[in-house]
């Protein structure tokens, strides 16, 4: 009888190494299937605080907010050259008065986890990363000086190409 229990024991071991295997298995995933990296809607690289390349490509108006004007309808898109170190907006505000059409190009510098115009122009361009280092989000702040309004314009832009288009 002991070489019964024996091999009984050898052969219940055997299978509670198995199931482990499998449980570990199932756990952890099978190695055919390589986890990626979740991308947002944008499906871009992420803005990283550390690397001003990053900060380069193209992005579309997501938000806007501003206590000087009471906007109704807005447009806009952002073209970040890291290579030539400048920003363009391209911006459409409606308002309850009337319709305004901002078209700008800047000579910017960065820091670590922001850029700003550097030339000392009346207008003041100043954008950051969102509170997330991982963030498709700059927030903008702008103050623009136009003939028939200033404004501070908080703007929100969302990452949407590596690349500017060939607008810069």
């Amino acid at each position: 009888m002991r070489t019964g229990e024996g091999q009984v024991l050898r052969v219940s071991s055997h299978l509670t190494s198995v199931f482990f295997l499998i449980l570990l298995t199932v756990s952890c995933g099978s190695g055919n299937n390589v986890s990626a990296l979740h991308s947002t809607e944008a499906g871009t690289t992420p803005v990283s605080a550390s690397v001003s390349d990053s900060f380069h490509g193209t992005y579309r108006l997501s938000g806007i907010y501003s206590g000087d004007l009471s906007i109704v309808r807005a447009e806009g898109v952002q073209y970040v050259d890291s290579v030539k170190n400048t920003v363009r907006i391209e911006l459409e505000i409606d308002t309850l008065l009337d319709s305004y059409k901002i078209e700008r190009e800047y000579p910017i510098e960065f820091g670590k986890s922001s850029f700003a115009m550097t030339s000392g122009v009346k207008e003041k361009y100043e954008s950051e990363n969102s509170s997330s280092e991982k963030s498709y989000f700059i927030d903008t702040q702008y103050l623009a000086e136009m003939s028939d309004f200033q404004a501070l314009l908080n703007i929100e832009w969302q990452k949407i190409s590596d690349k500017t288009g060939g607008k810069i």
